[in-house]
């Protein structure tokens, strides 16, 4: 990750783009409500004024992502799994924060991989698997792992692609492998073309994690 620049915005903005960075650093036990409000250029008792815990703040971080990504507070109306790749586009802030969520089984990552099986499951019966072809549940599970992996996994998958490649060009390419080995019998085509168009943009960004 680079090093973030300046916050802007009002102090309530500047403390929540402060505290993605710092969750994403330090995980939930080891972030600080004294150095998110110096990155942030506010008093500790402003953080404090805003959010109460350092709780309240995560939970205002995982509804700020979601908004960012989806325009929507709730992770549940996920419109499209597909979309996940929107967190990696959204800034390096986002992208940070959710691939720390993913590797401490936070509510936001509990939230979004549950919205996915049940997205891919409803897509999958809508292709006519049912249970008398195998086991639906775990068939949902097994594509979401596949589809949300990769952002835990970024710094590692950048080593062993192509180190110079920005982290979202790996990304991609790796989302656009992934694809390649789900049959393409287990999505529709509208599911299967959103995420192939997610991923090629994802490869085209600009180098900012």
């Amino acid at each position: 990750m680079t090093t973030p620049t300046e916050p802007t915005g009002t102090g309530r903005d500047r403390i929540v783009e402060a505290a993605l960075h710092d969750f994403a650093e330090q995980g939930f036990g080891g972030a600080s409500i004294r150095r998110i409000a110096a990155r942030a250029g506010v008093s500790p008792a402003l953080v404090q004024h805003h959010f109460g815990t350092k709780l309240a703040l995560r939970e205002a971080c995982d509804a700020y992502v979601v908004e960012a990504v989806l325009g929507s507070r709730d992770a549940r109306t996920l419109a499209a799994y597909a979309q996940v790749s929107g967190f990696a586009s959204a800034s390096e802030a986002v992208y940070g924060y959710v691939s720390r969520a993913l590797a401490d089984d936070s509510e936001l990552a509990r939230g979004l991989f549950s919205s996915m099986v049940a997205l891919i499951e409803a897509d999958l019966q809508r292709q006519g698997y049912s249970e008398a072809d195998g086991d639906l549940r775990a068939v949902a599970v097994a594509i979401a792992t596949m589809q949300l992996a990769p952002m835990a996994l970024h710094r590692l998958i950048r080593h062993a692609l192509d180190p110079d490649a920005t982290s979202t060009h790996n990304l991609g390419r790796v989302g656009l492998a992934t694809l390649a080995l789900i049959d393409p019998a287990l999505q529709s085509a509208d599911a299967r073309a959103d995420q192939q168009a997610a991923y090629r943009a994802l490869m085209t960004l600009p180098d900012t994690h």
